[in-house]
């Protein structure tokens, strides 16, 4: 594989595809390293890098012991893990980190149960979703909209009669 770096960004090349190279620096024990089960998979999976346990209707923050290097222009998105393992799990709270977020990645987890549950050590905790932005979108007020399809056919509304 050849690689290319720029001066502010570092980036993999390979059959003319040009993919960002981000870094992850492992800072604690027991950290494990993001892994793409599949590769059709959207994003990494985050892993609990030790046992804790989380009372009923209460919420806990985990550390991974993993910290992200996004490049410019890159943000992640912590979701959810694979539905198998949401059985099993207390529901997260979708999170994200933008490019200048330099410190260890923390998830968010709520038990919604009446029981205590047990967080494994590895136990797979959040889906790692990583996006390209574009870093010079403006906002500005105006009075009216360009016309639409779908014109003023409110939430969720494509103009479709369904029986």
């Amino acid at each position: 594989m050849n690689r290319a770096s720029t001066s502010s960004n570092s980036f993999s090349t390979q059959k003319n595809f040009i993919t960002p190279e981000i870094k992850i620096t492992l800072i604690r024990k027991g950290a494990v390293m993001p892994k793409k089960i599949l590769i059709k998979s959207i994003g990494f999976e985050l892993f609990a890098r030790r046992r804790q346990k989380i009372g009923p209707h209460s919420s806990l923050v985990i550390n991974t012991g993993i910290v992200l290097h996004l490049p410019l222009s890159y943000y992640a998105i912590l979701l959810p893990p694979p539905i198998t393992e949401r059985s099993k799990s207390p529901l997260i709270f979708p999170q994200s980190v933008h490019s200048g977020y330099q410190e260890e990645l923390k998830v968010i987890v709520y038990n919604f149960g009446n029981k205590k549950n047990n967080i494994r050590q590895n136990q797979r905790i959040a889906r790692l979703v990583i996006h390209k932005f574009g870093p010079h979108l403006f906002m500005r007020e105006t009075r009216t909209l360009d016309p639409s399809s779908r014109d003023r056919g409110g939430f969720g509304h494509t103009g479709e009669n369904i029986e």
